[in-house]
C-alpha cells in the first residue's frame, strides 16, 4: 500500500527535479515554459520547482509516518492522532484538486487547447496526486483499527 503513494510521490518529484536541473522533459513549447517561469519572482520560482520537490518528501516522511507500527514512539497516543490528522488534511484537498485538475486536463487534450507541457506530464502528475491521497486515505483507516 505504502509503495504506491511513496511510487506516485516519487515520479512527481522526478518530473520537478529534472526541471530544476535544467531539463525539458515533457515541455512542448520551451518558449513560453521559459517566459513564465523568467517572469516569477525567485522564491516563487524555487517554489514551483526544487520546494515542490521538499514538499514531495515531506510526503512521503507523513505516509510512512502514518504506516508506523504502533511500537515505535510515533506510532502511539498523540502522536499517532496528530499524525494521521496531518494525513486527513493533506488527502482531502489533495484527492479533490486531482480530480478537478484530471477533468480539467481531459478537457484540454479533447478540445485541442495547446498547453505548454505534453499531455502525459499533466496527468502523471495528477494520477499521482490522486494516488498519493488515495494511499493517505487507507491507510489512514487501516491505522484506525489497530
Amino acid at each position: 500500500m505504502g509503495a504506491i503513494g511513496l511510487a506516485a510521490l516519487g515520479f512527481y518529484a522526478w518530473v520537478k527535479a529534472a526541471w530544476a536541473l535544467g531539463s525539458t522533459i515533457g515541455i512542448r513549447d520551451v518558449a513560453e515554459w521559459e517566459r513564465v517561469f523568467g517572469e516569477l519572482p525567485d522564491f516563487e520560482r524555487w517554489l514551483a520547482l526544487e520546494g515542490t520537490v521538499v514538499l514531495a518528501l515531506l510526503g512521503a516522511i507523513l505516509l510512512l509516518l502514518i504506516l508506523a507500527d504502533e511500537r515505535t514512539p510515533l506510532g502511539r497516543g498523540g502522536w499517532r492522532r496528530l499524525i494521521r490528522g496531518a494525513g486527513w488534511i493533506a488527502a482531502v484537498p489533495l484527492g479533490l484538486y486531482a480530480v478537478l485538475a484530471l477533468v480539467v486536463t481531459v478537457a484540454q487534450v479533447v478540445s485541442g487547447e495547446p498547453s505548454p507541457l505534453a499531455p502525459w506530464v499533466s496527468f502523471g502528475v495528477y494520477l499521482a496526486f490522486l494516488a498519493y491521497a488515495a494511499t493517505l486515505v487507507i491507510a489512514n483507516r487501516v491505522t484506525a483499527r489497530r
